[in-house]
C-alpha cells in the first residue's frame, strides 16, 4: 500500500502548512487543561473565527456553505498538520461534525442561512465559561441576565427609568432573578456562591466539588399522571397506578433505571471531589426506615460495602466518612398581639365611577403598551371590524371589506396553471422582484426568457420552496414576462411604459412611518413594501401586482374588486410614497404624484394593457390619513378584551 501523498494531496498539505505558519502562532501548544479559563476562551474563540474567515473551519463541508468540499483524505492531512503544529483543528466539534451536516442534508434554505455560518464562526466557549469561568465570567452572566429582563420589561410596559428601578428592587426582594429553572443555567454573581441545580439541569456541567442530595424516598404517583412503560415489544402510556402486575413491574424497572441514570449524571459532575450522603446499616433516610427507598438506595448499598473496610484497605485514600449531627429544631416564639375581639376593620374606600374607571384603565393600558409594528394586513383586519361604521360616515377612512361576489362553482383551473393561494403570490412576487429587466427586454417571448439560465434555475428553486409543481413553470414565466413587457392604459390619456423599459423604477421599496400618537404617547409604526415605484413623464406611480383568480376578467369587475378590497392599501401606499418624496403640500403632490396602479397578472392574457386598474388618492385624504388612523386605532383599543 502506497501511503505517500498524491500530487493533489501534496499541494493541499502545502497550502495547509502555509496557512498554519501564517496564522497559528498565537494558539500553538495552548494549555487547555491547567491554563486560566478566560484567556483560553478568548484565544480559542479568535482561532475559530480565523478558521472560519479563511475556509478552514469545516473543510469537508460544501464550498457554498463555508467549507472547501474536501474529502476524508484531506481531512486526515489537515488533522495531521494541526497536530504537528500543536493547534486544535476545530473548536466547535459537535456543531461542525454533527449538527452542521444534518442541517446541510435535511434543513431548509432558511435554516442553512441562519445556522451554518454561526456554527463555523462561533466556538461556543463563551457560553460554557458561564459555568466554568471565574468571577468575571459569572459577573458577566448576571449582568447579561439583568439587562435581558430590563429590556423585556421596558419594552412591554414602556416604563420610565425610575419605574424600572422600582420594579428591579421589587424583583430583588422576591429573589425572582434566580428563582426559576429557566434561570438555573446562569452562573451566580458571587464566585463563592453555591449553585443549586436539579440532577436534570446538571447535565453537561462540571464543578470542582459536587454535593449530591436526594432520591431517598419513593416518588408518589399522581392520580392521573401519565408515565411510559415497555412490556415486551409494546410501548404503553400508563395513567395512574396500573392494575396489571406485569405493567407495574415494567414501570418500576424503567423508573428505577432512569433514577440510576440521573444519579450517575450527578456523581460524575465533580472534577475533584464528590460529597455523598451515607446511611449505615440500620440508619434510614427518615424516621422509621432502615435504608433509603428511592433511587439513591443502590448507591448507598454500594457505599455500605466500601465504608466498613476503609481502615487498611486502601479505600481510605478514596473515601472519607464524616458524621453529621442533625441541628436541633429552632424554637418559635409568638409575639403578643391584640385579641381578635378588639379588632375593627378599616373603613372601605368609596366605590369609583365604573365608566370613568374603565375609560381611565383603557387609556392607561394604551399608554403603557409596547410599540406596535403593523402593516396593511393588520390595519385591514382592524378596518374590517369597523366596516359598518365607516360606510355610514362618508369621508372617513374606508374599510377594506372583502368582495361579496361569489366565485363561479363550475370554474375549473386549466391544466398547468398556477393554483390560487399564498404560495403562488409569493412565487410571482419573488420573480417580479428579482428578474433582470435587461434580459427580459431582450427576450422575444416568455418561452425564450424561461429557457435562459437567469430565469430557469431560480424559478425551479422557488417552485420547490413554495411547494408548487414544476409543470407550472411555463405559466409563471408567461405571467411575469407579460407583466414586465406590457405598457398599461391608465385612462384620461395617461399610460405607463413597460417596466422592463422604464427609465426609472424601484422594486420592492420598503417604507416605514409612525402611527399617530395617543395623547403624546407613541403607538408604533406602519411598515410595508411597495411592489414597484415607476416614473413616467415626470410623475411617480405606485404599482402593485395582484395574482387574484377569477372565472372571467372584465375591466369593470376588476375596478369594483379594487375598490372593495384594496382602497385602504392604495391610500397607505400613496401616502407612504408621497412622504418619501417630500410632497408635503397639495401643489407638490399634484405636480409629482401620478397615482396608483393595480396590475392583475392573470388578466394580462385576455385583457392585455387593460389588465390594470388605476386611480389617484386626493391630497385631502393623504393629509387626513393620520387623523383617520388615530380614530381607527382609538376604536380598536376601546374594544372589549383588547
Amino acid at each position: 500500500m502506497d501511503l505517500k501523498d498524491s500530487p493533489a494531496e501534496a499541494a493541499f498539505r502545502k497550502e495547509a502548512v502555509a496557512f498554519l505558519e501564517e496564522h497559528a502562532s498565537f494558539v500553538r501548544h495552548l494549555d487547555m487543561s491547567h491554563g486560566e479559563w478566560e484567556p483560553m476562551v478568548a484565544t480559542l474563540t479568535r482561532w475559530q473565527h480565523i478558521l472560519f474567515e479563511h475556509g478552514w473551519a469545516a473543510i469537508t463541508w460544501p464550498a457554498e456553505y463555508g467549507g472547501r468540499g474536501c474529502g476524508p483524505v484531506e481531512q486526515i492531512i489537515w488533522n495531521q498538520e494541526c497536530s504537528r503544529f500543536g493547534v486544535p483543528a476545530s473548536i466547535n466539534i459537535v456543531g461542525i461534525g454533527m449538527a452542521g451536516p444534518a442541517i446541510i442534508a435535511h434543513g431548509t434554505d432558511v435554516q442553512r442561512e441562519r445556522f451554518l455560518p454561526r456554527i463555523l464562526d462561533e466556538s461556543g466557549l463563551a457560553r460554557r465559561s458561564l459555568f466554568l469561568g471565574g468571577a468575571k465570567a459569572r459577573s458577566l452572566a448576571r449582568v447579561e441576565q439583568l439587562f435581558e429582563r430590563l429590556v423585556l420589561e421596558g419594552t412591554r410596559t414602556r416604563a420610565s427609568a425610575g419605574e424600572l428601578a422600582a420594579w428591579l428592587r421589587e424583583r430583588a426582594r422576591e429573589a425572582e432573578v434566580a428563582g426559576s429553572d429557566a434561570e438555573a443555567e446562569r452562573a451566580p454573581s458571587r464566585p463563592d456562591a453555591v449553585p443549586v441545580l436539579t440532577m436534570h439541569l446538571s447535565k453537561g456541567l462540571e464543578a470542582k466539588v459536587v454535593l449530591v442530595f436526594g432520591g431517598f424516598g419513593q416518588k408518589p404517583a399522581l392520580p392521573l399522571e401519565v408515565r411510559p412503560a415497555h412490556v415486551g415489544a409494546e410501548r404503553l402510556a400508563v395513567i395512574g397506578t396500573p392494575a396489571d402486575p406485569a405493567v407495574a413491574a415494567a414501570l418500576r424497572a424503567e423508573e428505577a433505571a432512569e433514577e440510576r441514570r440521573l444519579l450517575y449524571v450527578a456523581v460524575t459532575r465533580a472534577r475533584a471531589r464528590v460529597v455523598l450522603p451515607f446511611f449505615p446499616a440500620g440508619v434510614g433516610a427518615a424516621k422509621g426506615r432502615t435504608s433509603p427507598e428511592g433511587g439513591y438506595a443502590p448507591l448507598n448499598e454500594r457505599l455500605r460495602t466500601l465504608v466498613p473496610a476503609l481502615p487498611g484497605s486502601g479505600n481510605e485514600r478514596l473515601f472519607r466518612v464524616e458524621r453529621i449531627e442533625p441541628a436541633p429544631p429552632a424554637r418559635r416564639t409568638r409575639r403578643p398581639g391584640r385579641p381578635l375581639a378588639e379588632w375593627t376593620p378599616p373603613a372601605l374606600p368609596p366605590l369609583p365611577d365604573e365608566e370613568a374607571e374603565r375609560e381611565r384603565e383603557t387609556r392607561f393600558l394604551a399608554s403603557r403598551s409596547g410599540l406596535v409594528l403593523t402593516s396593511f394586513s393588520g390595519l385591514k383586519a382592524t378596518a374590517r371590524r369597523h366596516a359598518k361604521a365607516d360606510r355610514e360616515a362618508p369621508g372617513r377612512l374606508e374599510s377594506d371589506a372583502p368582495s361579496d361576489a361569489p366565485r363561479d362553482p363550475a370554474f375549473v383551473l386549466p391544466e398547468g396553471e398556477l393554483p390560487p393561494g399564498i404560495p403562488t403570490g409569493l412565487l410571482l412576487h419573488s420573480l417580479l422582484e428579482e428578474a433582470d429587466l435587461a434580459v427580459v427586454a431582450a427576450s422575444a417571448s416568455a418561452a425564450e426568457w424561461a429557457g435562459s439560465p437567469a430565469f430557469a434555475g431560480r424559478a425551479r428553486a422557488l417552485l420547490s420552496r413554495h411547494g408548487l409543481p414544476p409543470s407550472s413553470l411555463p405559466h409563471a414565466a408567461e405571467l411575469v414576462h407579460a407583466a414586465l413587457t406590457t405598457g398599461f392604459e391608465l385612462g384620461e390619456g395617461r399610460s405607463l411604459p413597460p417596466l422592463a423599459r422604464a427609465p426609472r423604477v424601484v422594486r420592492e421599496m420598503e417604507f416605514l412611518f409612525p402611527l399617530p400618537e395617543a395623547e403624546g404617547v407613541e403607538r408604533g409604526f406602519v411598515q410595508g413594501f411597495v411592489d414597484a415605484v415607476v416614473e413616467s413623464d415626470g410623475k411617480v406611480f405606485v404599482l402593485d401586482w395582484k395574482s387574484d383568480l377569477a372565472a372571467r376578467y372584465e375591466p369593470e369587475e376588476l375596478a369594483s374588486h379594487v375598490e372593495s378590497r384594496y382602497a385602504l392599501q392604495a391610500r397607505l401606499y400613496s401616502a407612504a410614497v408621497a412622504r418619501l418624496l417630500g410632497l408635503g403640500d397639495e401643489a407638490a403632490y399634484e405636480a409629482r404624484f401620478g397615482g396608483w396602479v393595480y396590475v392583475f397578472l392573470r388578466a394580462l392574457g385576455p385583457l392585455g394593457p387593460r389588465a390594470a386598474v388605476s386611480g389617484r388618492v386626493p391630497f385631502r385624504e393623504i393629509a387626513d390619513l393620520d387623523a383617520d388612523l388615530a380614530r381607527l386605532l382609538d376604536e380598536a383599543e376601546g374594544e372589549p378584551g383588547r
